[in-house]
This record gives structure tokens, C-alpha cells and sequence, in this order.
């Protein structure tokens, strides 16, 4: 999903290029690093009026949008990246998210199955497959249909988290693992905010919403990863889902259930 150093190279050879175009794009590239979404997005959208049409523009332009909370526009922009690289059906880890922020569950869980065949290694794939199944199908349906993964490499919280999500473990066991041991504090931040952010996503699925903010908010405001741009990614995408859940919670059936 994040693309490398190269992506300006990749993209040159649109005969729209132009020098102060390419300038432009990075501009836009460096202002998406830095976290300044509007101001990327306004740079990305230039490029792409002047008639540049390449996947790594729309690529980039489609993180901005996800983690500014215009999911439907970042979904329009994976759709354009894919359709561009002309390489038939792609399983893209960030589409899929965003396909579950829009309720397009079986697309999302459709993406992450076929991610997860791809790469059984990451365990991320099946938590993911597990969260959209369960709103439509149901807890029970999502467990006995959760991909197999290779917990070989697998790091703590992963196996914690795939077992909870077996039903084996609780959050307690999930988040007990995760504070075990010494470590860089940097590699313990990341690890408490996948949990509490699995442990969320878990209680999602199961319908118990305050425990899902509870654990989500915990995530994004305690444990905030920073160090690196693929977990920058991810703790951008716990925003907005933060702020889904409490834009949910405004509505007359969020407040319901938040006094029940």
C-alpha cells in the first residue's frame, strides 16, 4: 500500500508529465508523510487535472482520503489505481478496510480472503475477514469461517489475537501477552496499540460498541506509533474509526444502545 521512494520514476512516463508536475507530486508526497491530508489532497488533485492518470497518484491520493475520512473516495481512488495497472483483480489490504467503513461486507471480507491466500503470514488478514463477516452473519459464522494463517513468524499480540478471535482467549490473555517481557518501548506501543485495536475491532463484531470505543480510543490516544510510515498507516485508520464509531453514537440507535 505505501509506496517507495520510486513512485515518482514509476509515474514519469505519462506523456502529461511535466517537470513542475513531477515537482508537485512529491510535494504531494511529502505533505502525505507529514500528515497534512489537505494539503496533499489539494497537491494530488493537480496533478491528476492536469491529465495524469497513474496508479501511484491515485494510490497515494486514496491513503490521504481513507485516513481523512472519505472513505467512498478512497475506495474510487484503489478502484482507479487497479484499473490502471491493468493486472485484472487486486487484493488491497487499505480498499478492504475501507470497504468495511462503508458496510460493503462481503466485498471486504471477499479482499481479505484474498489476501490471506496471498500471504498467510499476516494474521492482520484474518481478523480483518472475521470483522466483516460477523455483522451480517454473525459472530459463529465469522469464527468457523476465519482463515488459516502461518503463525510461524508471528509476533506477540498476533497468535494472542487469533486465538481470542477463536474463542480460546480473552482480551485480559491478549493484553497480559503484549505487556510480558523487556522491550524497546517503541516495539511496546506497538504492540498494546494492535491489541487494544484488534481487542476493539473484536467487540465491534460482537455488537458492544462502548467496549469497542473503549478499547479503540485507548489505541489511538495512549499508544500512538509514530516511528515508522506502515504503522503511522494503521494508527490513522484507528481515527477514523474512532471517529465512525462516535458519529454512530450521535445517531438516536447509537444512543440507545450506549444507555441500555
Amino acid at each position: 500500500m505505501l509506496l517507495s521512494v520510486g513512485s515518482a520514476n514509476a509515474a514519469r512516463s505519462d506523456e502529461h508529465w511535466t517537470d513542475e508536475l513531477l515537482q508537485v507530486f512529491k510535494q504531494g508526497r511529502k505533505a502525505s508523510r507529514e500528515r497534512d491530508n489537505m494539503a496533499a489532497i489539494k497537491l494530488f488533485d493537480r496533478v491528476i487535472a492536469a491529465g495524469v492518470k497513474k496508479a501511484p497518484v491515485y494510490d497515494l491520493r486514496g491513503e490521504v482520503r481513507l485516513r481523512s475520512g472519505d472513505i467512498e473516495g478512497a475506495i474510487a481512488d484503489f478502484d482507479m489505481r487497479e484499473k490502471l495497472m491493468d493486472m485484472g483483480r487486486q487484493h488491497m489490504h487499505l480498499r478492504a478496510t475501507a470497504y468495511y467503513y462503508v458496510g460493503r461486507f462481503d466485498d471486504g471480507a471477499n479482499e481479505f480472503d484474498g489476501l490471506n491466500r496471498g500471504d498467510r503470514r499476516d494474521v492482520s488478514h484474518a481478523l480483518w475477514h472475521y470483522a466483516c463477516v460477523a455483522p451480517k452473519y454473525g459472530v459463529p459464522i465469522a469464527r468457523s469461517t476465519l482463515p488459516r494463517v502461518d503463525m510461524e513468524k508471528a509476533n506477540t499480540p498476533f497468535p494472542e489475537l487469533y486465538a481470542m478471535y477463536q474463542g480460546k482467549l480473552k482480551p485480559a490473555d491478549v493484553l497480559a501477552a503484549a505487556n510480558a517481557g523487556e522491550m524497546a518501548a517503541k516495539y511496546r506501543i506497538r504492540k498494546l496499540f494492535y491489541s487494544h485495536f484488534y481487542i476493539g475491532l473484536w467487540h465491534e463484531a460482537a455488537g458492544e460498541s462502548k467496549k469497542a470505543m473503549e478499547h479503540l480510543t485507548i489505541a489511538v490516544e495512549k499508544y500512538k506509533v509514530d516511528d515508522e510510515l506502515w504503522y503511522e498507516n494503521w494508527w490513522d485508520v484507528a481515527q477514523v474509526h474512532v471517529a465512525s464509531l462516535r458519529k454512530a453514537a450521535k445517531t438516536p440507535a447509537g444512543e440507545a444502545q450506549e444507555n441500555e
